[in-house]
């Protein structure tokens, strides 16, 4: 128990927002401008954003989780404007669900790498529902198709080989990618976790599945 305990501390702190150099440069950009509320607004989601990092618990709640990935797509909205459009859907009466902190972000953290930043026009659109077994955190991103390459490189990263994640750019998204998983499966059990897989449409889609149950630190680790 207490290795798994320090894994799953191992693999928590790895997960932490690499975007304050753009963010700070944004800031100085909106004060230049003399937009003081927009700086406000987003000094503000920034405080927030890291408050919620330095809490030291293992879990949160549906609700607080995707309020962090709100300040988060506010920040990247500020820095990409017409270029990123988002949308954020909870299915009513999850709010209070309790899931391990930051199990999402990363999620959208690559949408913006491997999405936003290859297109004119970024969408992402972030949706949790559930079944009767169940819960279901789906995050949609347009982008550029991907190759065989591609998923080659996403199936390794999932199933954590080291020697496939990029050394540079790319690196701390595919890092992220890979703790959402591995986490899952030390959490929930080798059944659930994490896929991503290119529509037709070229719309990536990454699914997040864990069981529909109560989830507490004593109880999973």
């Amino acid at each position: 128990m207490e290795q798994k305990i320090a894994e799953y501390q191992t693999l928590q702190s790895e997960i932490n927002p690499h975007f304050l150099h753009n963010t700070l440069n944004i800031l100085i950009a909106l004060n230049r401008l003399g937009d003081r509320k927009g700086l406000e607004q987003s000094i503000i989601s920034l405080s927030r954003l890291y408050r919620y990092t330095c809490e030291h618990n293992f879990n949160s709640t549906i609700q607080h989780e995707f309020n962090f990935i709100k300040d988060y797509l506010y920040l990247q909205k500020t820095r990409f404007d017409e270029r990123l459009d988002f949308q954020i859907f909870i299915e009513p009466g999850l709010e209070d669900f309790e899931i391990p902190k930051f199990l999402v972000q990363p999620l959208i953290e690559n949408a913006i790498v491997h999405g936003v930043e290859t297109v004119k026009n970024g969408k992402i659109r972030l949706r949790v529902y559930h079944d009767v077994k169940n819960v279901y955190f789906e995050v949609r991103n347009t982008g550029k198709k991907m190759t065989k390459e591609d998923f080659d490189r996403i199936k390794a990263i999932l199933e954590g080989d080291e020697e496939k994640i990029p050394k540079n750019t790319g690196r701390h998204t595919s890092i992220g990618i890979r703790n959402v998983n591995k986490r899952i499966r030390l959490v929930y059990g080798e059944e659930y976790g994490l896929t991503i897989v290119q529509e037709e449409n070229l719309e990536t889609v990454s699914t997040i599945t864990i069981p529909y149950r109560e989830w507490n630190e004593d109880a999973s680790l």
